[in-house]
């Protein structure tokens, strides 16, 4: 058995006892097994995840801009676009039953999503109609994202958890400003974001229950006035850092 060999084995033994665990680039390599053989696809992967930021990029590209990534050729533009309509098919169809009602219930589906993820990665929990969870899916903080996402689940409402590779999990002002931005677009677009919450390794914060989603438009003002970095301390006591529950907590 050759080094490669040795590494794909490996890399399958991991997929089929931890899949959970495992990073973007190592499915996105362990993917890439099936149409590059007998080579080291992973440079490969991470250099696509890198230029299309994460695995929720491959889900806004057409074969055309698939085949202008780096390594990519036909058979693999069409293993990717291939992957990309099954899951989005699968997720637009199903509904996993869990009623999202509370920051502690939308914890309990996010928080498993972001162990073992490497960097700051943020994830959405699309909803339907009734709060029911239509699939979870890594999500860019941009309006555009968002959009295109909850249009393709038919989705007209999400919580996002924001997880950072230092743990920490209380926002700055930057961060909040940019949340109270992007939910005002989406709900001109129809698309209501219900919370954000960051969450830490042992404790997370969330915007709807500190009130920050649905402040009146003069203490949003106020707020804004407080962008001063010497304000910064003022400022992080409107958040409230809470425990993990403890079988969630690392």
């Amino acid at each position: 058995m050759g080094e490669h060999d040795g590494h794909r084995e490996r890399m399958r033994k991991k997929f089929d006892e931890d899949a959970e665990g495992m990073t973007d680039a190592q499915l996105l390599e362990l993917l890439l097994f099936h149409v590059i053989p007998r080579r080291d696809v992973r440079p490969m992967a991470e250099d696509i995840l890198e230029r299309i930021g994460g695995l929720g990029g491959l889900s806004g590209m057409d074969r055309e801009a698939l085949l202008e990534l780096p390594g990519v050729g036909d058979s693999t533009a069409k293993l990717l676009e291939l992957t990309v309509e099954a899951a989005r098919r699968s997720a637009a169809g199903r509904r996993s039953g869990a009623v999202i009602a509370s920051p502690e219930e939308a914890l309990r589906q996010l928080k498993p999503r972001l162990r073992g993820v490497e960097g700051d990665i943020a994830f959405g929990l699309f909803l339907d109609e009734r709060m029911r969870v239509i699939t979870c899916s890594p999500v860019d903080m941009t309006v555009e994202d968002i959009s295109w996402q909850a249009a393709g689940f038919n989705s007209k409402g999400l919580v996002v958890g924001m997880g950072y590779a230092d743990g920490h999990s209380s926002p700055d002002i930057e961060e909040s400003h940019n949340i109270q931005y992007i939910r005002e677009r989406l709900l001109a677009l129809e698309i209501t974001l219900f919370d954000y919450i960051i969450i830490g390794r042992s404790s997370f914060t969330s915007l709807y229950m500190d009130r920050l989603l649905r402040l009146d438009e003069s203490t949003r003002t106020r707020y804004r006035s407080e962008k001063d970095s010497s304000r910064v301390s003022t400022w992080s006591q409107h958040f409230t850092v809470h425990d993990l529950p403890i079988d969630l907590a690392d």
